[in-house]
């Protein structure tokens, strides 16, 4: 029985990105045939506004997103084994990826159960001063998650940051991501957690702002080729 994969993204600070890059991963997961559900777990629903809310212009995102929040972890572990079921019943197979959007708020619950499940967490980042010192306030989170998921036989989260709306001509954006690194290497060192800046960027790119306004897949988005280049590395390097 093949086992389904589980991706979370994840950032406390609004406007990293992070749904975007949920629905866009979990699009170019489907694309490659394989059984893919978003999971919104976010009680803004901003995931699931976009694929049940389509546009009358552009084609509906290919990937169902579920609403499911309010959940402890081991509730949360339960429900996602539930979608799991219904899928088995109706195709025969196990969802291959289940990719879940989670609120942008370092104290939510929700957060803290798809930190639990999660296989691999992508925690999407601005280069910028204000985002990169945010980010060091998720890896307390991110050990006591650990603590918690070793006592149910889970393994260390894989945690892996992600620069967005990379400006690569900017000086600034670019010495920001080798601080980016530096800090990551020793917040992980300091909390004991398992980290890494990926080495894939996705740039500020205007496709990555018209797929949610048209509620579409980035790949039906007319001058969409470089952003779905960028998206196809990523998953590449993820995978």
């Amino acid at each position: 029985m093949k086992k389904t994969r589980i991706i979370v993204t994840a950032n406390q600070k609004g406007g990293a990105g992070k749904t975007t890059v949920a629905m866009c991963l979990a699009d170019a997961l489907s694309r490659k045939g394989l059984y893919v559900v978003t999971v919104d777990a976010d009680p803004q629903a901003t995931a699931f506004k976009w694929e049940s809310r389509p546009s009358s212009s552009f084609p509906r995102f290919p990937v169902r997103v579920e609403k499911r929040s309010g959940f402890s972890p081991l509730e949360f572990l339960q429900a996602l084994n539930q979608l799991n079921e219904e899928q088995k019943r109706a195709t025969g197979e196990d969802f291959d990826f289940i990719v879940i959007d989670t609120p942008p708020n370092l104290a939510s619950s929700d957060l803290e159960a798809a930190l639990f499940v999660a296989d691999q967490v992508v925690v999407p980042a601005k280069p910028n001063g204000m985002f990169v010192d945010a980010l060091e306030e998720l890896f307390p989170l991110f050990a006591e998650i650990n603590e918690l998921r070793a006592t149910h036989g889970r393994p260390r989260l894989d945690v892996r940051l992600l620069v967005n709306f990379m400006q690569a001509h900017r000086r600034t954006n670019v010495s920001l991501v080798t601080v980016l690194r530096e800090s990551v290497a020793k917040w992980s060192k300091l909390r004991q957690v398992r980290a890494k800046v990926l080495a894939t960027q996705l740039k500020q790119l205007s496709a990555f702002e018209n797929a949610p306004n048209y509620r579409t897949s980035l790949y039906r988005i007319p001058g969409s080729r470089a952003a779905r280049e960028e998206v196809d590395q990523l998953l590449e390097e993820l995978l």
